[in-house]
């Protein structure tokens, strides 16, 4: 056939509404994606979850667009993971608990550490959580995490106690990192493989013999993406008699 007899493809009326829906929903994740700037993002972050079941024709834009739409699943509380991941497209995981509630339900935890079983599939973690709860996230963390990009562990319920993070501990693909209460091994793999890490932050690190200064500059030397470091020490004063009290040493 002739090319100038050749027809050009034809652009149907559902094809042109499909792409405007597209473009409402990119508009949308961007306006309202608000993850990288404060913890408000992370709840908002679930704006697909009621459009899906308007109708079928949404739920199939949404559901394969779902890596342009940076589409994932919530792991908070209040919600049965387990449950949610056997109903839900295979999407990645983000396990959030922004705030350090009275008490942690014996369901939420094991829902957080159900989500941490699915290595595989976390992307970011966010947890403010009293040091018992946190302590049994960190230690089923013993392998590797290929999708893992943003975890951030602020511990802030006013205790001490150090937490250290399994030395086989793997995120390749690693860009922030936020620990407080929670060391970095000697030995750790974590480091070492997160050629592409950009900010790290190391809060309160406890002034003793088991942090190696020079062990981090080594590691943290080799990473030509690295723009932010900082590192926070905790070194209480002795109690005087004049006051009980332990103060901070920054």
């Amino acid at each position: 056939m002739d090319a100038a007899h050749r027809r050009s493809p034809r652009t149907t009326i559902d094809t042109l509404i499909n792409d405007v829906l597209l473009e409402v929903f990119f508009d949308w994740y961007r306006l309202y994606n608000t993850t990288d700037r404060s913890d408000l993002g992370w709840s908002i972050e679930r704006w697909w979850y009621k459009p899906i079941h308007v109708c079928r024709t949404w739920r199939r834009l949404i559901l394969t667009s779902s890596t342009n739409l940076d589409l994932h699943l919530v792991c908070t509380h209040g919600i049965p993971v387990e449950a949610m991941i056997f109903h839900s497209p295979p999407l990645p995981l983000r396990i959030y608990h922004p705030r350090i509630p009275v008490q942690i339900s014996v369901a939420d935890e094991e829902s957080a550490l159900f989500a941490l079983q699915q290595c595989e599939r976390v992307r970011r973690i966010h947890v403010i959580a009293p040091t018992v709860f946190l302590s049994n996230l960190v230690n089923v963390m013993d392998g590797e995490f290929p999708r893992l990009e943003r975890p951030s562990h602020p511990l802030v319920d006013g205790s001490r106690i150090s937490l250290m993070l399994p030395e086989t501990l793997q995120a390749p693909l690693l860009h922030h990192l936020t620990l407080s209460n929670i060391t970095l091994p000697t030995g750790s793999q974590l480091l070492r493989h997160a050629e592409g890490l950009i900010t790290l932050a190391l809060l309160n690190v406890p002034a003793t013999a088991g942090f190696y200064p020079d062990h981090l500059v080594a590691q943290l030397s080799a990473m030509s993406h690295l723009e932010i470091v900082t590192i926070h020490f905790y070194a209480p004063f002795p109690t005087t008699r004049s006051s009980g009290d332990s103060r901070e040493r920054r």
